[in-house]
């Protein structure tokens, strides 16, 4: 018997080949798991950000057979397919950034969320901030990075740990105008401790290019989000000049035998080991205890706390809210001395996530509804 798994693909003009990476991910990581017999039927969704057109091009691949999907979404779309995938009694995977914030919490039985965790990265970060004693801090964004929750998770955690933030930043939409003048006033007039910047892609190269030319700016400690970190863009942009702290996901330099075998199985195949690939291999894992199930019922039981061997560390599905708990990690970004590029090191793991966690659902509650942002999934972009 075939099983037809379902996968919607997103675009990004900043990670061209993030559609490819997620389907090896998943395509390399089912091989990886001995699941065989398996058609997978792939769905371009473009920005993310179309719910009618998901919806729609889910029922298909639901008419068709397919009774998983995996798709690169944002929660608010991932809020809105529940109803047709309890309709169908099949299971939605949604991949996601960790950007966004959902609507409200609730627990949807036929979502499961696999996430990178941008936002919980923020929330940890920042009480690394204030543990290091810096407290005034300065807040400095990319205009795309400005129109996310992840903002506000960085925020309120600073405050509940006793820093605030004295200045706020965000750079100019064309790249052509892009400037780091304003944020050198603001960190000199507004006496900050420290700055933290939200980035990704070319963004953050345009950050790095430009902080290595400031004088001013280079005195300061900075910190960052878990996108300025992206290894495959870290690994052609210049060091700025200065180490910078961040917290991520997931590191290549993670030692766990399944981060090795994750890297392994993806160079075997000549494809990429990245975040995107590994939100597919990770979806990949949770698809392969799926269809060694003998029925719908014993795999509603598995998924039930379902401990994940994965490439970030030992991770679990909750079934509070359905969503896989996964480490995270603090690290540098630090000078690659043989590209003379930047690389990124991983430290150590956030030994207190689940208080972040806790933080962060109450932010979430406290900001449930909609609200304004970008819709699309981060980061999709065309331009």
């Amino acid at each position: 018997m075939t099983n037809k798994i379902g996968l919607l693909l997103p675009r990004s003009v900043i990670y061209p080949k993030m559609s490819f990476d997620i389907a090896n991910g998943v395509k390399f990581g089912l091989a990886n798991a001995d699941i065989k017999n398996i058609e997978i039927k792939t769905e371009n969704i473009g920005l993310c950000n179309d719910n009618k057109h998901i919806y729609a091009v889910c029922e298909k691949l639901l008419f068709d057979g397919a009774n998983i999907i995996a798709g690169y979404v944002n929660p608010i779309t991932a809020y809105a397919l529940e109803p047709l995938f309890a309709a169908a009694d099949a299971l939605f995977i949604a991949l996601d950034s960790g950007m966004h914030y959902p609507i409200e919490l609730v627990n949807n039985p036929h979502i499961i969320t696999l996430s990178l965790d941008g936002a919980l990265c923020n929330h940890a970060i920042a009480s690394k901030v204030t543990n290091d004693n810096m407290i005034n801090i300065s807040y400095a964004s990319s205009f795309y990075d400005s129109g996310y929750r992840s903002a506000l998770s960085f925020s309120t955690s600073l405050i509940e740990t006793g820093g605030r933030i004295v200045s706020n930043f965000i750079s100019p939409l064309k790249r052509g105008d892009f400037s780091l003048a304003k944020l050198e006033e603001q960190v000199t007039e507004q006496n900050s401790d420290a700055i933290f910047t939200s980035a990704c892609g070319d963004m953050t190269q345009d950050f790095f290019d430009h902080l290595a030319n400031s004088k001013t700016l280079l005195e300061y400690p900075i910190y960052g989000s878990s996108y300025l970190a992206e290894e495959e863009w870290l690994a052609k942009i210049n060091y700025p000049g200065t180490d910078i702290k961040v917290c991520v996901p997931w590191a290549k330099k993670l030692d766990n035998p399944a981060n090795h075998k994750f890297i392994e199985v993806m160079a075997a195949n000549k494809s990429r080991a990245n975040i995107f690939s590994l939100l597919g291999y990770d979806a990949a894992t949770i698809i392969s205890k799926i269809i060694n199930a003998n029925d719908h019922e014993e795999a509603s039981i598995i998924l039930n706390g379902l401990e994940i061997d994965s490439p970030r560390g030992k991770s679990v599905i909750d079934s509070t809210y359905n969503c896989v708990y996964a480490p995270i990690y603090m690290g540098w970004i630090l000078k690659d001395e043989q590209s003379k590029f930047c690389m990124l090191d991983p430290r150590e793991s956030i030994t207190d996530i689940d208080l972040h966690r806790k933080l962060q659902y109450k932010d979430i509650t406290d900001n449930a509804g909609v609200y304004t942002s970008w819709i699309n999934a981060y980061p999709c972009l065309e331009s």
